[in-house]
C-alpha cells in the first residue's frame, strides 16, 4: 500500500524555487491555464518536505518527494502535459492500468510539476489522505509495490480533472502471455467486474485482422462501438470508461463486450453498478 514516510532532504535544495513550464520541456498540451506556476518553499523541520503553492488555485499544500527505489518497475504511468498514461494513448482520460499482485508500479514525470494523489478529484473529501506525493525534476519518480487486491484512484492536484487514473491491483490479472494466441480471443476478461464506470481488458489475435470492438445491451442493442480497424498480431489493451456515443453514463445493469473479426465472434459478460 502507498504510504507517506520521512525522506531524505534534497541535496542542493535550500532555498525556495520557483518553477514554470519551460517551453524545452513542455508538451504541446501544457499551454495556457495548465501551464501554472508553482513556489516550493522547504517546510521547516521536515526534511523532503515543501509546501506547493501554484499560482492558480491560490492555496498552498505541503507535498513530500520520494525517490524511486533501484528495482526496475513491471509498469508506469508517465505524467506529460495534462495527462498520465499507462497504455500508450494519451486520450484515454482516466487512464487505467490493470496489474496482477505483487508487480512494482512507477509513477515517472516526463515534463512539468506534478502531484500523485489518491482519490477521485480536488473535491473527494478522502483525497491524499492515503498519499500526496510530488514529481519533480528533481525527484521525477515514485515507486510502489502492491501486495493485496485493491482499486486506487488518484489524480494530479496541479492538472485535476484532466489528469486523473485509476490502478486496478488484481488477483485475477496476468503478466500478457508470449507470442500471439491461436485464434481471435480474450487474453483478460472485463476487470473490475461488477465495475462503477470504468472496466479493462485485453484481445489477442494471431494475425492481422479488422476487428469490431462493441457493448451491447443483454437484448443485442448496441450501446457503445469501441474499434473498427486493423489490428496487429499480438495482445491488445482496451479501456472503457462506461458511456455511450454521446458521452453519457450507461445505466446500471448487465452488458457484453462482442468481438468480431468477421470469422470468429467472442464475447463476455459483466455488470455497471452505480
Amino acid at each position: 500500500m502507498l504510504r507517506s514516510v520521512r525522506l531524505i532532504p534534497l541535496l542542493g535544495l535550500v532555498l525556495a524555487a520557483t518553477l514554470a513550464c519551460p517551453a524545452a520541456d513542455a508538451a504541446p498540451d501544457m499551454a495556457g491555464a495548465h501551464c501554472m506556476s508553482v513556489t516550493l518553499e522547504p517546510v521547516a523541520g521536515r526534511p523532503g518536505w515543501f509546501v506547493a503553492t501554484p499560482a492558480s488555485p491560490s492555496h498552498a499544500r505541503q507535498f513530500p518527494v520520494r525517490p524511486a527505489g533501484d528495482t526496475a518497475p513491471d509498469f508506469v504511468f508517465d505524467a506529460s502535459g495534462t495527462a498520465w498514461d499507462a497504455d500508450g494513448r494519451l486520450e484515454t482520460s482516466p487512464d487505467t492500468l490493470e496489474v496482477p499482485i505483487g508487480t512494482r508500479v512507477r509513477w515517472h514525470r516526463v515534463s512539468g510539476l506534478h502531484t500523485i494523489t489518491d482519490g477521485l478529484g480536488a473535491d473527494d473529501p478522502a483525497a491524499g489522505t492515503r498519499f500526496d506525493y510530488l514529481l519533480d525534476a528533481v525527484h521525477p519518480d515514485f515507486d510502489s509495490t502492491f501486495v493485496n487486491p485493491d482499486t486506487v484512484n488518484f489524480f494530479c492536484a496541479f492538472h485535476e480533472p484532466a489528469m486523473r487514473g485509476v490502478l486496478i491491483v488484481s488477483a485475477n490479472a496476468s503478466v500478457p502471455p508470449e507470442g500471439p494466441p491461436p485464434t481471435l480471443a480474450f487474453m483478460r476478461s472485463p476487470w473490475p467486474n461488477p465495475s462503477r464506470g470504468v472496466i479493462a481488458f485485453s484481445l489477442g489475435l494471431p494475425t492481422e485482422a479488422r476487428v469490431t470492438v462493441e457493448v451491447l445491451d443483454l437484448a443485442g442493442r448496441r450501446v457503445a462501438l469501441l474499434y473498427r480497424d486493423a489490428l496487429a498480431p499480438g495482445e491488445h489493451p482496451f479501456h472503457w470508461r462506461g458511456v455511450d456515443a454521446s458521452g453519457q453514463r450507461l445505466a446500471a445493469g448487465t452488458y457484453l463486450v462482442r468481438v468480431t473479426d468477421g470469422q470468429r465472434v467472442t464475447a463476455r459478460r459483466f455488470a455497471l453498478i452505480h
